[in-house]
C-alpha cells in the first residue's frame, strides 16, 4: 500500500497537467472587483463551447473576497477562445441566488463585460481569444430589475 501511495505522489510530481492546469500555454490572470462586502466567495468559471456555456465549465475556482471587494484568479491555458462568468456568492451556498422571476440577487460578471437583455449574455458576446499572457478585469454588477 505504501508503495502505491509513493508511486501516485511521484506521478503527480513528474507529470505536469494532472493538477488541472495546462502545461505550457499562456498565463491568464482575471481580476474580479465590485463585491459589496468581503463575505462569502467569488466563483469563476471558464467555458470553451456554446453547448457547455453556463452548464459545464472546463475550469472553475472560488476564492475568498479580499478587503477591497475582489479576488485575483490565475490559470494556465492553451491558445484558444474562452468565455468567463463570475459571481459573488455572498451567503456561501455555492450557487448564484435568484429571485422570484429568476433574476439574480447576487452580483455577477461576464468576460467582455457582456450583458444580456432578458437573461445571460450570449456565448458569442462573452468570447475572447487567448494567444498571449493576458490580464482581464471583470466588474461585478447587479441585475437590472
Amino acid at each position: 500500500m505504501n508503495y502505491f501511495v509513493f508511486c501516485l505522489c511521484l506521478l503527480f510530481l513528474l507529470c505536469p497537467g494532472l493538477d488541472g492546469e495546462e502545461s505550457g500555454g499562456f498565463a491568464l490572470t482575471i481580476q474580479v472587483s465590485g463585491a459589496e462586502s468581503s463575505a462569502g466567495h467569488i466563483h469563476l468559471y471558464i467555458f470553451t463551447s456554446k453547448t457547455d456555456y453556463l452548464k459545464v465549465p472546463m475550469k472553475g475556482k472560488h476564492l475568498s473576497v479580499d478587503e477591497e471587494g475582489g479576488a485575483v484568479f490565475n490559470f494556465k491555458l492553451s491558445e484558444g477562445k474562452y468565455s468567463i462568468c463570475a459571481f459573488h456568492d455572498k451567503n456561501g451556498n455555492g450557487k448564484l441566488d435568484k429571485g422570484f422571476l429568476g433574476i439574480p440577487t447576487e452580483l455577477f460578471a461576464f468576460s467582455n463585460q457582456a450583458k444580456g437583455l432578458f437573461g445571460p449574455p450570449s456565448y458569442q458576446s462573452t468570447l475572447f481569444e487567448l494567444n498571449k499572457d493576458t490580464t482581464l478585469k471583470l466588474r461585478l454588477v447587479k441585475a437590472k430589475d
